[in-house]
């Protein structure tokens, strides 16, 4: 089974960041995720990664090289916290520690630095919960706020909303799902104000787009079931990649087959924002490209959408079909 295309972008990012020199706790840290997923994804693509081998860059080392920089820093912060902000590993900082003579917090005396939260004001500790339960990460939030990171984990923990870790996964996939739409439909609302009108140049974009997918994808292609079938999973399944409950088919026989569109869609936002007719707009800029496509598959095949009764925001979904012709 293919791999989501926001798990392919991610990656993407980790190894160009990586490739960069960045290191896997700066890459942790923009990323929002645990360490060692981050080295996961390195090694799935063939790089070696080995815990705690991380190259010190010549302001780093001289930093925790330095006795008395380190020892002011370890008065209020943790060690991961230290090393979160100077882009290497927990461990690198500890060593720095021992060889600088300094002694590692007891569990008490950890515990007494951290309840800081409690002499933030008001409106920072209610920002910080904001924050945690619109999907940030602990470390994002006290990035954001400028506060200590383990303070940031005892406010959570006081008020009982301490995530799992793969709850906090679940929630930062979502968030950045969520801004990949948003810059989908900020590029989608261009377009349609750069045409004034005339739709043609979204067409002949989405065209082009279409079709050269296919002759990149044509070979690998596996379709089943009558033609329609086909065209179906050949432009909404594997094409769009859409899960097919999103788009739930309402009748298929051997000529036609009828489905109702509740997938996130960026021109429909596009239209709602600018106040469009998506009735006007989707005929106009994007059901030929449809047609295109699938006629690749068999010059007889059509496409069309209810505009009648069944488009969205005029109803709850867009009720589209395939047929074949004559």
């Amino acid at each position: 089974m293919p791999r989501p295309p926001n798990l392919i972008a991610r990656d993407a990012r980790i190894l160009a960041a990586y490739s960069a020199g960045a290191t896997i706790p700066q890459i942790a840290a923009t990323e929002q995720l645990d360490p060692a997923l981050v080295r996961t994804t390195l090694r799935r693509h063939g790089l070696s990664c080995p815990r705690g081998r991380h190259p010190l860059d010549p302001t780093t080392a001289a930093r925790l090289a330095d006795p008395a920089w380190l020892a002011a820093e370890y008065a209020t912060k943790s060690a991961p916290e230290i090393a979160a902000e100077l882009g290497c590993t927990a461990s690198q900082v500890f060593g720095a520690l021992k060889r600088a003579g300094i002694a590692r917090r007891r569990r008490e005396e950890y515990a007494r630095l951290v309840r800081g939260w409690r002499t933030w004001p008001a409106d920072v500790q209610e920002r910080a919960v904001e924050l945690y339960c619109a999907g940030w990460a602990a470390p994002a939030v006290a990035q954001e706020l400028g506060v200590n990171l383990n303070a940031v984990y005892e406010l959570l923990r006081d008020r009982e909303l301490v995530r799992s870790g793969s709850e906090a996964q679940l929630l930062a996939n979502a968030r950045r799902i969520a801004e990949d739409q948003e810059r989908r439909v900020l590029r989608t609302i261009e377009q349609l104000r750069a045409c004034a009108g005339d739709y043609s140049s979204i067409h002949q974009e989405l065209e082009r787009k279409r079709l050269a997918w296919w002759e990149a994808n044509r070979e690998r292609l596996q379709l089943f079931g009558s033609l329609v079938r086909q065209a179906y999973t050949q432009f909404l399944l594997e094409y769009l990649g859409l899960d097919p409950a999103e788009v739930p088919v309402v009748y298929e026989d051997d000529r036609r087959i009828v489905w109702r569109s509740a997938n996130f869609c960026p021109m429909l936002e596009g239209c709602r924002r600018l106040g469009l007719d998506t009735r006007v707009v989707c005929r106009a800029a994007t059901e030929r490209s449809v047609e295109t496509l699938i006629r690749r598959l068999d010059g007889r095949l059509r496409f069309g959408r209810n505009y009648e009764a069944g488009m969205r925001p005029y109803a709850a979904y867009c009720e589209e079909e395939i047929w074949l012709a004559e």
